[in-house]
């Protein structure tokens, strides 16, 4: 899958881009903690993380993908979404900005309107959710002016984390994301 947006690329992590996956979620200030009890709050491994990502990708697109996003024809990010819930037809988003420089720049907001866009008009999803660091301030601010509402707040793992909500009917009630 391939996902033109007006200012990104967003596209399959190949095997060859894999590093800089790793080093991104790695790196990524929620730390372990973006993880959750899959790794007992540690970092994984680089092997733990490629054969997960390697058996995962193998399944079809119900079970979750991870992307690059380009900018200028360079990788500055990651894009995931996770196993979709089909009780739902909800699924869980998250983003990873790895490069700092392209921080506040769109690219993120335009990778993920993109996303949720191919979501919810071809894989039948009808809620987006994602949990980010109660102080990304920044971030937040962005996913509300993408149309998410913050649910709730919540500690997990000793990290403060804030949940936040998309649905379908919000996203493409705003005229602005609907034409993405």
């Amino acid at each position: 899958m391939i996902l033109k947006g007006k200012r990104t690329l967003v596209k399959a992590i190949n095997p060859e881009e894999f590093f800089l996956f790793y080093t991104w979620a790695t790196q990524h200030d929620a730390g372990s903690g973006w993880q959750g009890d899959r790794y007992s709050s540690r970092i994984p491994s680089l092997t733990d993380l490629r054969n997960e990502w390697q058996s995962s990708e193998a399944l079809q697109q119900q079970k979750g993908r991870s992307f690059v996003i380009l900018a200028d024809g360079k990788p500055i990010e990651q894009i995931n979404y996770h196993e979709i819930n089909r009780i739902c037809n909800a699924v869980q988003i998250d983003v990873l900005i790895g490069e700092d420089l392209q921080k506040g720049k769109g690219y993120g907001s335009d990778a993920i309107r993109n996303l949720i866009n191919q979501l919810f008009r071809h894989m039948q999803i009808e809620h987006c959710e994602l949990k980010i660091l109660a102080e990304n301030t920044r971030a937040i601010q962005a996913y509300l002016r993408l149309g998410f509402e913050s649910v709730v707040s919540f500690v997990e793992n000793g990290i403060a984390w804030q949940k936040m909500v998309l649905d379908k009917e919000v996203f493409f009630g705003q005229p602005a994301l609907a034409q993405a």
